[in-house]
């Protein structure tokens, strides 16, 4: 069931990629796009924190034990030239608000995350989908539906990555 579920997710999140691909993509190759769609709300990446939200997704499921909580945020970059996916799925047993380690899929049990991230090159119209290794995610429940989603690990090809940014959900 959550083999089902996580490809699932899989497939959705290369749907949207292919769509974002093509809304901030352009015909004319000798200029570059000084404006892309996004939202208001910041996001750091690694470090970086020029990156804006381009869309940001919660859906909620019932799991074996507890709420699936799955997670799609992409966030692009001030230059409109790189988009990060943050693919993210955790279990609870009660409320999101916590501290969950972040596991490979195989491995993750009620309280436990996993995921992928995807990264976009679209100057040099390259991508890369990489399942996370390990790490932790924090989820901080600021009200109203806002939530604080804050994620540092290491990918399956060795390479340290992060996420962090608040949204309404």
């Amino acid at each position: 069931m959550l083999k089902n579920l996580f490809n699932l997710c899989t497939l959705t999140l290369l749907l949207f990629t292919s769509v974002l691909v093509s809304s901030c993509s352009s015909d004319d190759d000798s200029s570059q796009s000084s404006e892309c769609s996004q939202l208001s709300t910041q996001a750091t990446v690694n470090g970086d924190d020029s990156f804006t939200l381009a869309s940001a997704q919660r859906m909620i499921n019932s799991g074996f034990e507890g709420t699936i909580n799955m997670f799609q945020i992409s966030a692009v970059s001030s230059d409109c030239n790189n988009v990060v996916i943050l693919q993210i799925i955790v279990e609870v047993s009660g409320e999101i608000a916590g501290t969950y380690n972040v596991v490979d899929f195989f491995d993750a049990n009620l309280n436990d995350a996993y995921g992928s991230m995807a990264f976009q090159d679209l100057a040099n119209n390259s991508q890369s989908l990489v399942e996370i290794a390990s790490g932790t995610l924090v989820i901080i429940d600021n009200g109203g539906n806002s939530l604080t989603i804050d994620f540092e690990g290491v990918l399956e090809d060795g390479s340290p990555s992060s996420f962090k940014t608040t949204h309404s959900f």
